[in-house]
């Protein structure tokens, strides 16, 4: 995920976990996403660590994750954003977020880093 200062950032999460999976905590198929190094002063209900700042994900549920970089604490660098159940994270739940400075950025198709194609 690249965004910029000032943006503000929605990622609609839904959890299509399916088949008999237990995580260490005893929940079956359950999910959240966890922006590490983000605040979240405006929603810390969807900080993402289940059971402390928000129930976790049951399968088929969506979740509205986000923040905006000017209110919560994001200041350009280098995040990543994981799961906080299980082992999720270590199975792959997890990826990078770069928040870039304001500012005027030439589009050169060889050089896109993410692609909307990229998902989780």
């Amino acid at each position: 995920i690249v965004i910029c200062e000032g943006d503000e950032l929605v990622v609609n999460f839904k959890n299509n976990i399916t088949g008999n999976m237990t995580n260490i905590d005893g929940s079956g198929n359950t999910s959240t996403l966890h922006f590490h190094g983000i605040r979240e002063k405006s929603r810390p209900w969807s900080d993402g660590v289940p059971f402390v700042t928000q129930c976790p994900v049951t399968p088929m549920k969506d979740f509205s994750y986000g923040f905006n970089t000017s209110v919560d604490g994001a200041p350009p660098g280098t995040y990543w954003y994981h799961s906080h159940v299980g082992a999720q994270r270590t199975n792959g739940a997890y990826g990078a977020l770069i928040i870039k400075e304001k500012g005027t950025y030439a589009i050169v198709e060889e050089n896109i880093i993410d692609d909307a194609a990229n998902t989780l």
